[in-house]
């Protein structure tokens, strides 16, 4: 099984900065002062150890695992009143599932890759992050994971 001690001092910091949302290198380079070859290093170290493919994958095992409640992060209340179209919501409710990738959403909700990465880029927008893997850590830190799983309609 996962835990935290998987990882050495200086991994921990970086999975430290990485769930409180810090999911870019230069990002990572400024927060901690390391190199961009020592963070490239490490979150390959980190992703191996993980066995995630790819920080989109590696962000979700965090949430999934609870590693992100470690380590809160501030201010994320005011993403939860954020309000997302129906297809955004559904996006998001399979993003809590992991699924992240725009042809797997696609084929779950049944229309065009480029339409899911229109709504991704729309989300993206919405919760001021750059990258997927930061709206993962985001849904799942301020709680709209929580809520939107509280508001699925049954199947």
């Amino acid at each position: 099984m996962y835990s935290l001690s998987l990882f050495d001092e200086t991994e921990m910091e970086i999975v430290k900065a990485f769930c409180k949302g810090s999911v870019e290198n230069s990002k990572l380079r400024k927060e901690l002062n390391l190199s961009e070859s020592t963070i490239c290093y490490r979150l390959k170290a980190i992703r191996l150890k993980m066995h995630a493919n790819d920080l989109e994958e590696l962000a979700y095992k965090f949430c999934s695992l609870r590693f992100i409640e470690e380590f809160p992060s501030d201010n994320l209340a005011q993403y939860y009143s954020t309000s997302f179209t129906e297809t955004e919501q559904k996006i998001l409710r399979l993003i809590c599932q992991g699924i992240y990738k725009p042809r797997l959403i696609a084929n779950c909700i049944n229309c065009k890759i480029s339409t899911v990465k229109t709504h991704l880029g729309n989300i993206r927008n919405k919760l001021h992050c750059s990258k997927t893997a930061e709206v993962i850590i985001k849904v799942f830190q301020s709680g709209i994971a929580r809520k939107l799983s509280d508001n699925a309609s049954p199947s």
